[in-house]
Formats: C-alpha cells, sequence, structure tokens
C-alpha cells in the first residue's frame, strides 16, 4: 500500500504538471509534530509539494511522511471573484479533496469532501476573511481483519482564517480549524494555526508555521493541546 500511495503521488504530480495551465510552484517543509506529552505521536515530518494557480482555479498535490504515517493530499477548487477593483472583493470558491494515509502496516485510511468557501477581501490594507466548509467521508480499512470491510463516518471540515499583506514581500495568516492539510481528525478537534511567508524574490519564498491541535469538546473532559506542530519550508515558482 505504501508503494501504491508513492506511485499515486508521482502520477498526480505529473497530471497537476503536465495538464492544468498556469503558474506552478514547488514547496518543501520540514518540521516537528507532537511534543505535548498528551499524544505518543511525535516526530519529525517532511512534506514536499507542487501547486498550480490560474486566475479562476488552484490545484495541488502534496505529500508527507510524519510519526510513522504517509499522507497524500489532492484538493482542487475553482473560483469566481467579483469588483476586483473596489474596495471590497467578495469570491466564492468550490471544489473537491483527496486525502489518503497509510497509518500502519495493515491499515489504510482516505477521505473524500467536496468544498466550498467565501472570501472578503479589502483591497487598500491587503487583507482577506476566509470561511471554508465540506462535507464528505472518512473510510478506514482494516487490512489484518479478514473479511471486514471498510468503516465509513460522514464527516464534515470548518475554518475560518485572516490572512494580510504587508508591502507585498510579508503575508501572515491565521484562523481556527478542524482539520489541517495533512490532518483529518473528529470535526470536535479545533486547531488554531500561525502562518508566517516571507518573499525573498519573485520566485522565492520562505514560510514558518505553528499549528496547535486540541482535544475534542465533550461534556465530560476539558480540552486540553494534544500535539503542537511547526514548521519552515521554502517555495519556488518556476
Amino acid at each position: 500500500m505504501r508503494k501504491f500511495l508513492l506511485m499515486a503521488f508521482f502520477l498526480s504530480c505529473f497530471l497537476v504538471n503536465k495538464i492544468f495551465a498556469g503558474q506552478t510552484s514547488l514547496s518543501f517543509e520540514t518540521g516537528n509534530t507532537g511534543g505535548t506529552g498528551f499524544s505518543e505521536e511525535d516526530g519529525v515530518c517532511v512534506s514536499w509539494e507542487i501547486k498550480k494557480n490560474a486566475d479562476f482555479w488552484n490545484v495541488s498535490t502534496g505529500i508527507q511522511y510524519a510519526a510513522g504515517s504517509l499522507d497524500i493530499t489532492v484538493p482542487s477548487e475553482v473560483f469566481k471573484t467579483f469588483f476586483k477593483d473596489s474596495y471590497f472583493s467578495p469570491s466564492i470558491f468550490g471544489g473537491v479533496l483527496y486525502h489518503a494515509c497509510f497509518l500502519s502496516a495493515d491499515s489504510f485510511m482516505q477521505n473524500e469532501f467536496f468544498t466550498s468557501a467565501i472570501q472578503l477581501r479589502c483591497n487598500p490594507i491587503n487583507t482577506s476573511l476566509k470561511l471554508f466548509g465540506g462535507i464528505g467521508f472518512n473510510n478506514i480499512f482494516v487490512y489484518s481483519i479478514r473479511g471486514s470491510d471498510a468503516v465509513s463516518d460522514f464527516y464534515a471540515l470548518f475554518s475560518v482564517s485572516c490572512s494580510t499583506e504587508i508591502n507585498n514581500i510579508f503575508v501572515i495568516s491565521t484562523g481556527l480549524s478542524s482539520f489541517s492539510y495533512y490532518v483529518y481528525d473528529s470535526f470536535m478537534m479545533p486547531q488554531f494555526f500561525v502562518n508566517a511567508e516571507w518573499n525573498l524574490t519573485s520566485v522565492l519564498r520562505l514560510s514558518a508555521s505553528v499549528n496547535v491541535r486540541y482535544t475534542s469538546v465533550s461534556a465530560e473532559e476539558n480540552m486540553q493541546i494534544d500535539h503542537i506542530d511547526t514548521g519552515v519550508g521554502i517555495s519556488y515558482a518556476l
């Protein structure tokens, strides 16, 4: 299964690069996941992503190895922006997202979502507010249990984020989400994130991120920090 995921990732990279037109960028990121004492899944994470951007759509594919698991995520979306030259510019988004995770030698998880979003940008101060949502299914396969069927659950995604651009050099984003690019836990595991990007040149960008993931919210237990993920990366526009 691990070889299959690697082959699927490289195939998706080829398709993204060859089929879709637009600006291509390559990103590499490394960091640490866990380290809080509440979770045993601590370790180094390494990810690589290829992305295509155009005037009305975005598509990307990424792969990450972290704490013994291998993840592949392929999101795509189309969007429409209105009143680009006015004080406020609203945008609407619609898309699909696929995520696959090799959990261990005998278990595999995949997610499929339909996604949508609304974004409002204030052009004079280069600041955007985005509301994102998605619905789909979470499927878990356990191969060590012969004859077992996949365990499927209805799944929902939600995030609210704000980003601002400073002097066309720095971009700072922050928000609250029920997921991250490679992590799709239960809906009630909120994640607070902060990302910073620095445009060194027109094609080279550095980035840093912090993601604090909390335990599920329930009436019996208080919410606690489950993970703290940190990362640094570099992106190059082709």
